[in-house]
């Protein structure tokens, strides 16, 4: 959804936290805008960049004064929704009017997927999926900013018990693009006169 020129979850209608959503494979993806002018949304594929989706939002036809003037949402906004997606993977929301932003949404093929909500630096995120069937499962991690240590690792999950995972990521690169501070080189020798 986007709002107030923020791509977020709102309504429930579809699942994930601040930018990053999911949606089941062959399922629609809806948007939608409460802000005061339209929106243009664009959903492509990732990494290929293969648009799938374009299409104006309004948070209401003609009916601004209400909005503007008291403060108080009067009209429900309308929903746009895509067709149904057919193919897993990740793809990119973005809005014209605020370039600046980007969204992602994530279409998966089984239920156990979740966005962590930690948003402090240095805090834990904790998160729980629940109803894993036990055995042993292939993780995946993905973060659009940051480079895990480890994109997937195997976590066996017993029945009743709770698994407990460490995900890490590698520190931001510096203004630069340097990760790590060059190597010191030795001093040039001076050559005999």
């Amino acid at each position: 959804m986007i709002r107030q020129g923020r791509i977020g979850p709102g309504d429930g209608a579809n699942n994930g936290g601040n930018n990053v959503q999911f949606c089941p494979l062959h399922e629609r993806a809806q948007f939608t805008t409460w802000d005061e002018y339209p929106s243009r949304v664009l959903l492509a594929q990732e990494p290929t960049g293969k648009k799938v989706f374009d299409q104006i939002v309004r948070y209401a036809h003609g009916k601004k004064d209400t909005h503007t003037k008291t403060g108080h949402l009067k009209y429900m906004p309308e929903l746009i929704t895509t067709a149904p997606l057919r193919e897993k993977g990740i793809y990119t929301v973005t809005d014209r009017r605020h370039p600046w932003i980007k969204g992602y949404l994530f279409v998966v093929d089984n239920p156990y997927v979740t966005v962590t909500t930690c948003r402090r630096p240095g805090k834990l995120s904790i998160f729980n999926i629940g109803g894993v069937p036990p055995g042993t499962h292939t993780v995946e991690v993905w973060h659009p900013f940051l480079e895990p240590v480890q994109r997937t690792f195997q976590v066996k999950v017993e029945a009743s018990r709770i698994t407990e995972v460490l995900i890490e990521f590698h520190p931001p690169a510096p203004p630069g693009g340097r990760t790590r501070p060059a190597t010191p080189k030795a001093p040039p020798t001076k050559k005999p006169a």
